[in-house]
């Protein structure tokens, strides 16, 4: 399993081309198929299926390392509590690979949507690809949003302390120039 993780992180880490360490999923959909081989050691074809997955996922997102490997490890997860051959879950055994994965937050409202039903205990049943969709929708949003606060918090894009940038008469800031 380590062995794995260190292989998929480098992988990650060749798609990386900023110092926030996100990657569009744009960026990944275009250069994957070729850093498969590329890569050393190269990624076996077993692993090469969840590219299917990232296709699924909004093209304008940005992951970061966690979400790779969530995305490239979920089957692994999964297989072990899945039920049956059918790529279905229950509540309670998401619900553990959900804190597992540090997502417990995540509510419910968003899981629902990937509802199957009802197992015969009266526990919900969830497909398993679209319920790791839509978490990971949620998650590299949140992750955005997190990021982006903190990329402007450490270069201090907010603070405006040129006196030429401001308005000399505050009470006319809103009134529009005949320039414009």
């Amino acid at each position: 399993m380590y062995y794995r993780a260190m292989i998929i992180t480098n992988l990650f880490c060749e798609l990386v081309s900023d110092q926030r360490f996100l990657v569009s999923i744009n960026d990944l959909l275009d250069k994957l198929p070729t850093l498969y081989d590329s890569i050393m050691p190269p990624i076996s074809i077993y692993q090469r299926e969840n590219y299917l997955l990232w296709k699924h996922l909004p093209r304008e997102k940005h992951i970061d390392l966690l979400t790779f490997l969530n995305i490239e490890n979920y089957r692994i997860k999964f297989n072990m509590h899945k039920l049956n051959k059918i790529d279905i879950i229950n509540e309670t055994l998401l619900k553990i690979i959900m804190r597992d994965w540090g997502w417990n937050q995540i509510p419910d409202t968003v899981i629902d949507l990937a509802k199957r039903g009802y197992d015969p205990l009266r526990r919900r049943m969830y497909f398993v690809k679209d319920v790791l969709k839509y978490m990971l929708i949620v998650h590299s949003s949140t992750l955005e949003n997190y990021t982006n606060r903190l990329y402007r918090i450490v270069f201090g894009l907010d603070k405006n302390i040129d006196a030429g940038r401001r308005f000399p008469e505050f009470n006319r800031r809103h009134v529009s120039s005949n320039f414009v």
